[in-house]
């Protein structure tokens, strides 16, 4: 398996779409792949960027629909996806939107409720269910919450987690359900990944994690570290099987300084 640094990172499969969200303090570089030159068309937001985007194969911005970062409601915009109708949904720190993207109209929203007079924040919505359905996370001071809600913004399930690390704002970063029925969680501050049922019961803790953990067709889980700068894969035994950090990925003038996310193709490479 190779790996290839890419201008952006992490694409999405949607149905048949095929794009990324990233994170802006993630490193940038030119892409640097054997010939033929390996190049994909990104789905991008993250926090210090004020758009959610594409990108072209070029690296030009060939959609865009802008948002201010410090304007009240737009916060860390650390998740996106392309549904399969063609819209985009993305989390905003407090809350989800999904956009048209015809129109650039916001056509749907769901701010993170308040809780015990807390303000709660959202860090990520993957879509379930071909989009009828989104996993959102709710992190507070003293709760973090796993929810599954339908378009109607009806809740189908609440699961409640403590110990998930310190304040509200690092507490989760993206939260992913898995073919299996289970929840991969990653807690920025506790710097770990958790596998926990419906029920809310811990099934598996990872000895490394932060930012993402996605389960992948083998059964190994793919982890983001996030500012501790390295991909990593497990097994489901929780052997550690393969790993990206800033001493084996040895490319001139190229440092990972946010390892915010990694998907892994059908080809068998991995984009971070």
């Amino acid at each position: 398996m190779s790996v290839v640094f890419t201008h952006t990172v992490a694409p999405r499969r949607t149905g048949r779409f095929s794009f990324a969200g990233i994170l802006v303090f993630a490193a940038a570089a030119s892409i640097i792949a054997a010939v033929p030159t390996i190049k994909h068309t990104m789905l991008i937001s993250g926090t210090g960027l004020n758009y959610v985007g594409i990108v072209d194969t070029n690296g030009v911005v060939v959609w865009k629909y802008d948002e201010v970062e410090s304007a009240a409601g737009n916060g860390q915009k650390n998740d996106c996806w392309l549904l399969p109708n063609g819209n985009v949904v993305y989390s905003y720190q407090w809350g989800v939107r999904i956009v048209n993207v015809r129109t650039k109209q916001k056509i749907w929203e769901r701010p993170t409720p308040r809780r015990n007079n807390q303000s709660g924040e959202t860090h990520s919505c993957q879509p379930l269910d071909g989009g009828s359905k989104f996993l959102i996370p709710e992190c507070f001071a003293d709760t973090a919450f796993i929810v599954e809600v339908d378009t109607a913004k009806r809740e189908l399930r609440r699961i409640g987690l403590r110990n998930q690390g310190g304040g509200t704002h690092g507490k989760w970063r993206q939260i992913r359900k898995t073919s299996q029925n289970t929840y991969l969680v990653s807690s920025y501050d506790l710097g770990r990944s958790y596998e926990y049922d419906t029920t809310g019961k811990l099934l598996k803790e990872f000895p490394e994690g932060g930012y993402v953990a996605t389960r992948l067709e083998n059964g190994n889980t793919l982890i983001g570290t996030g500012d501790r700068a390295r991909v990593v894969e497990f097994n489901a035994a929780g052997t550690k099987v393969w790993e990206v950090n800033n001493t084996t990925a040895t490319v001139s003038g190229l440092g990972i300084g946010f390892a915010s996310e990694a998907q892994r193709l059908p080809n068998g490479n991995a984009i971070l």
